[in-house]
């Protein structure tokens, strides 16, 4: 994932910082970029604090007044925060191919990721179309993807596709343990297949089972983890 943000955005974009940490730096850390750290970001005008439940609004109110009256002061608009994703301005994604080679004894196989910008995240309408073809295309048994790839003769053993909420959304389809001389076979069919559904649409029996697994699927998330649900789409992105 990480490689492929990389990829996709300059190193000046907070799209393509590993936010949580990468392995190699932990071991270059010392006390004192720690408290370097803490001093420029572990700041009031940096806090962004998430009150859930049912509590009495004029009793929170009271106590950001107390904490705003003792803490913050006039020169905290003077004190300019790096903000990556939200003071630069995105820049366009990067379009070609990479590779990135992980030590393994085997080098027949791998994953392949194809990855294009889709919608502005506002435009929820245009998201959950683009999101409901992805579904049709490659998750079930019977999409047209999944046939092609992973039947007989098998050029990867599963298709998985996600969408990021960026500014803007990006879907990526893996195909996982591919037959790295088969990519540019995959390419191709993957871009064949784009451009049949352009020509001829979709099935619209197999459409209505796609929607209505959609749905369920949406519905069951609220139901099983309403926060989490939230919290991804108002907070996290």
């Amino acid at each position: 994932y990480i490689e492929l943000m990389r990829f996709l955005f300059k190193p000046d974009s907070g799209y393509s910082f590993n936010s949580g940490g990468e392995l190699k730096s932990i071991r270059l850390l010392n006390i004192d970029t720690v408290k370097e750290f803490h001093k420029k970001y572990y700041k009031p005008e940096n806090t962004l604090i998430v009150i859930v439940g049912a509590i009495n609004p004029k009793k929170i109110i009271e106590c950001i007044i107390n904490i705003e009256s003792t803490v913050l002061s006039e020169h905290i608009l003077d004190n300019k925060i790096p903000r990556p994703w939200v003071n630069n301005e995105i820049s366009p994604p990067v379009y070609g191919v990479k590779e990135v080679t992980f030590n393994s004894n085997n080098l027949t196989n791998g994953n392949l990721l194809i990855c294009f910008e889709g919608p502005g995240r506002n435009n929820i309408a245009e998201c959950v179309a683009l999101n409901v073809v992805a579904s049709y295309l490659s998750y079930f048994e019977q999409s047209p993807l999944k046939i092609k790839c992973t039947g007989t003769p098998t050029l990867c053993s599963d298709i998985v596709y996600n969408t990021y909420w960026f500014d803007k959304t990006y879907t990526s389809f893996k195909f996982c343990g591919a037959k790295i001389d088969k990519f540019d076979e995959i390419i191709d069919i993957f871009k064949s297949m784009i451009s049949e559904l352009r020509g001829k649409g979709l099935d619209n029996d197999f459409l209505k089972t796609v929607i209505n697994f959609e749905y369920c699927s949406a519905i069951n998330s609220f139901e099983q983890s309403p926060h989490n649900k939230i919290a991804q789409r108002g907070i996290d992105y």
